[in-house]
């Protein structure tokens, strides 16, 4: 998930060395739509931008497919349930993230605090052009690693409304979207995407019509999405409410996640943070997926 890091860009900083021609191609033919689909699909906003904001906005998104953390990395996590009516709840876990050839990949472990017998369940999600998503139930009579197919991406994780999409973030590299100019994002200036879907997708969510994303103009980091229903309508959405910095890296503290119709909201909360892990300790393979990650020792967490 890109949006839990932030890399601050300066003058000659802007221009990311690591981006290829590849990725630049593909980002150019993500912004380019035949005349029947736009006339099909919902259209973006009517935001007058320059063609200089234009550029640089494609430029952040090129980076931001192509930034991570060196290493690998873990953080520990909070999942606060917030439903409109009822109780609250909460879940705990950890997430790994490091990056493969493919693109960015984590492995997800979420608990419920009240049972501290109760066996994790893990997600293993390979993001970049070509997604994937498995899960491992631990607490099922005959565990197995699944992998998650296109059209269970939407479904509640531990009875929450967080779902194997969110984890997945897929919008991020969809190749085909329109920019939509600059505005105020809680107050910063960011970047506007309209994300449309591929075939596969829209085929499987034909409600899905796609979704909005935005970029800080200033750091190269997701600042929050919205996804779009029929004729437009935020059925979905999710606001980075709080950053931190730990050690050399800026990342995300606070998600609110909320869903339009039912007026439930999901927050989720890092409480620490550890940089620089040894990569042959913890594979990111679904072959491990059934195994627990070496436990990494509290004095190597920033705790906040």
């Amino acid at each position: 998930m890109s949006f839990f890091f932030f890399r601050h860009q300066t003058g000659s900083q802007f221009f990311f060395r690591r981006l290829t021609v590849a990725v630049c191609f593909l980002s150019f033919l993500g912004g380019m739509s035949l005349p029947l689909e736009a006339q099909r699909r919902i259209q973006p906003r009517p935001i007058p931008y320059s063609e200089l904001e234009r550029e640089q906005g494609e430029q952040r998104l090129a980076e931001m497919r192509q930034m991570g953390i060196e290493g690998v990395y873990s953080f520990l996590f909070e999942l606060r349930v917030m439903p409109r009516r009822g109780e609250d709840r909460r879940l705990t876990g950890q997430l790994w993230g490091s990056r493969s050839p493919a693109g960015p990949v984590f492995r997800y472990e979420f608990r419920s605090p009240e049972a501290a017998d109760e066996r994790p369940l893990r997600f293993l999600v390979q993001n970049g052009f070509a997604p994937e998503i498995w899960s491992h139930d631990t607490g099922e009579a005959v565990p197995e690693t699944r992998k998650l197919t296109l059209g269970q991406l939407f479904s509640e994780i531990k009875g929450t409304d967080f779902t194997a999409f969110d984890l997945q973030m897929p919008y991020i590299f969809w190749l085909d979207f329109a920019y939509e100019g600059l505005s105020r994002v809680r107050g910063r200036s960011s970047h506007g995407f309209l994300m449309y879907p591929p075939p596969n997708f829209q085929a499987a969510y034909p409600w899905l019509e796609g979704v909005r994303i935005f970029l800080d103009a200033e750091f190269n980091a997701l600042t929050g999405a919205e996804v779009l229903g029929a004729g437009g309508e935020v059925l979905r959405s999710f606001n980075i409410m709080e950053i931190k910095r730990v050690e050399e890296e800026w990342i995300v503290k606070t998600i609110d996640y909320r869903d339009r119709v039912t007026g439930d909201k999901t927050r989720l909360s890092i409480r620490g943070a550890a940089f620089g892990l040894l990569q042959d300790d913890f594979p990111f393979s679904p072959d491990e997926l059934e195994q627990p990650f070496p436990r990494i020792p509290r004095d190597q967490f920033s705790l906040f």
